[in-house]
């Protein structure tokens, strides 16, 4: 009996363990997120900064975009990992096509409207080493099936596309695309919301639909609206769309152009 019981206390024991394989739950939310100032230091030198920026988290992924005021484009994807309030990003695209070789920790304080960020010793384009301290405020948190880093593989829209990546989450999308123009690459971004939604049976009517339920058929119509481009003529377009997953993970994406002409682009899941 003695025996027994010295056996059933070292399961008790051996079993209140961490066990070597358990992986940490994910505890930064998954969303959109919009900056509202970052403070550079550079050479001992801080300046301020507010620009038009948008980032999504999700799934592991995330991506970003604005205008930089030096090189224009600058825009950024990849993987993400957080543990214990240190988010890990390795970039695996960025305006100049695929990258390697680089990983950043990144030092996140969660606060009551979002997060702030931190980041040192950065090496930026020209070669100056910066530290900046971001502050965002979260826009949604709201998920879809349609979340996540996806890259395009095959397009009828324009035969000049050289690459395209698309992340979307928290009800907001990202978008780079990268075209030649004769013996140059042209970079554009957009980004904006993404919505949705689902007609009446009338057809008048489009309501916002909720993925949070069981048992609900998901909807294949959405709706993007650009609120930034590095095109200005792009800002305030909106598109309607009808999105697809198959089971091989490719989103396909069919819309009506001027003309009455329809094009599919599918998307494979990174």
């Amino acid at each position: 009996m003695k025996y027994l019981l010295l056996i059933g206390l070292m399961i008790n024991l051996i079993g209140c363990g961490d066990s070597p394989n358990k992986t940490e739950t994910n505890l930064f939310p998954d969303g959109s997120y919009k900056l509202q100032k970052v403070q550079i230091t550079e050479n001992d030198k801080a300046t301020t900064e507010i620009r038009d920026q948008l980032k999504i988290y999700s799934n592991e992924r995330y991506m970003f975009a604005f205008m930089h005021p030096s090189i224009g484009v600058d825009v950024g994807a990849g993987i993400a990992i957080w543990k214990d309030g240190i988010m890990t990003e390795i970039p695996l695209f960025n305006h100049n096509g695929s990258v390697s070789g680089f990983e950043f920790d990144l030092s996140i304080t969660q606060t009551e409207t979002g997060f702030t960020q931190s980041l040192t010793g950065l090496v930026s384009e020209d070669g100056s080493i910066l530290d900046m301290i971001e502050d965002w405020k979260t826009i949604s948190k709201q998920n879809s099936p349609y979340d996540g880093l996806w890259q395009l593989e095959t397009t009828d829209l324009n035969p000049n596309m050289v690459s395209q990546i698309k992340m979307m989450g928290g009800s907001q999308f990202i978008e780079l695309t990268r075209s030649k123009s004769g013996s140059d690459i042209q970079k554009q971004f957009n980004f904006g919301e993404f919505v949705v939604v689902r007609h009446g049976a009338d057809g008048s009517k489009s309501k916002n639909y909720s993925f949070s339920g069981t048992g609900i058929e998901l909807p294949k119509k959405v709706r993007e609206k650009i609120t930034n481009s590095s095109h200005k003529n792009n800002i305030g377009e909106i598109k309607t769309l009808t999105y697809e997953l198959n089971e091989d993970e490719l989103l396909v994406t069919s819309s009506s152009v001027p003309g009455g002409e329809t094009v599919i682009q599918k998307y494979k899941r990174i």
